[in-house]
């Protein structure tokens, strides 16, 4: 997914002022600022201290965690921001973050005039590896904060990083609660999976789980050590690729994903289309699905991302997607994963 198509922007109060830019410049090692820490308790790749000057804002490069995707410092002076990333518009609604907002869903591409026009100054983005930019919106003169929270290996982790958000539109108070909640939901879930025998299916106390579906010759699937890697494994399932590092997506060659899952108990898959999937479809769209044990046994759930709120609700309550792949490693249906037909 490029940050270009992503759908939401939304124009909020914010209280951003960059201090310094040290994408590429800065060790994650560095000194940082004289001051209080905020503890972050999950998060890895944000750090924030509270200053004489404002909250000072480290976020740690993905991809070089030696090095410093930039720094920034949150002062008083109030002005406007732009939000591209549809999960932190709903997170910003939840919060009860006041602002106007503008729904781009109809553009390919952000309209600059209208960035320019919405008096803008400061823009959440979505950094990506050797991307080359934002389509042209650094131009404009405006900050960016770069979210890289996505690119957390826990899905507390990356939850975690609504403390910031909440900071930026000025609930920070309301964000630590909020978060201290769904850590405790998310923990006392995952404790309790071991007892919820009606939430594991019956071939064994760990069923093996496949991944999403073929698409354009590649079968993309995540990483055994991205947030939904670990959520599988925390709601009691054995992820065919859990063996893997990788905190991303994984771009593999069909035959290496069938070879791995094809004896697969369940068989989760997302996709966006304007009528649910079926058996039938995945049939007509690839010969090589009903040779899958999970298909053949019908134990493949789909989730519908276009249509749900799966995005939009799951990045910061990951406790909803906890509780939704148990009850599908169960065989039920779920807010997200329904049984295909």
């Amino acid at each position: 997914m490029s940050v270009m198509s992503i759908r939401h922007i939304i124009a909020a109060s914010a209280t951003l002022t960059l201090l310094v830019s040290c994408a590429g410049h800065s060790g994650a090692g560095s000194t940082e600022p004289e001051g209080t820490p905020i503890v972050m308790r999950h998060a890895t790749l944000l750090r924030m201290t509270e200053t004489d000057a404002g909250i000072c804002v480290s976020i740690v490069n993905p991809w070089d965690t030696t090095r410093l995707l930039q720094r920034f410092v949150l002062s008083e002076a109030k002005r406007n921001a732009a939000v591209y990333i549809e999960p932190h518009c709903g997170l910003l609604r939840e919060l009860g973050s006041e602002g106007r907002f503008t729904d781009l869903s109809h553009q390919s591409v952000p309209d600059q005039e209208q960035l320019a026009d919405m008096g803008a100054d400061a823009i959440l983005v979505s950094p990506f590896e050797n991307s080359g930019g934002y389509g042209g919106i650094e131009r404009l003169g405006i900050d960016l904060v770069e979210c890289a929270d996505y690119m957390e290996t826990t899905p507390l982790g990356r939850a975690e990083w609504m403390r910031l958000y909440g900071r930026l539109f000025g609930c920070g108070e309301k964000a630590d609660s909020l978060f201290s909640e769904v850590e405790r939901r998310y923990n006392t879930l995952k404790d309790s999976i071991n007892t919820l025998k009606d939430s594991i299916v019956s071939m064994g106390a760990r069923p093996t789980v496949a991944c999403d579906l073929i698409t354009g010759g590649t079968w993309y699937v995540p990483g055994g050590n991205s947030t939904i890697g670990h959520v599988i494994a925390d709601a009691g399932g054995d992820y065919v690729f859990g063996d893997d590092h990788s905190s991303g997506s994984l771009a593999l060659a069909p035959e290496t994903v069938f070879e791995r899952s094809a004896d697969a108990d369940v068989w989760l898959i997302r996709y966006s289309q304007e009528r649910d999937m079926t058996y039938a479809q995945m049939e007509r769209d690839d010969a090589r699905y009903p040779r899958m044990r999970a298909w053949k046994e019908r134990r493949v759930f789909g989730c519908d991302v276009g249509r749900s709120a799966y995005f939009t609700e799951t990045t910061f309550h990951p406790e909803r997607l906890l509780r939704d792949l148990a009850d599908a490693l169960g065989g039920k249906e779920t807010r997200y994963f329904r049984r295909l037909r």
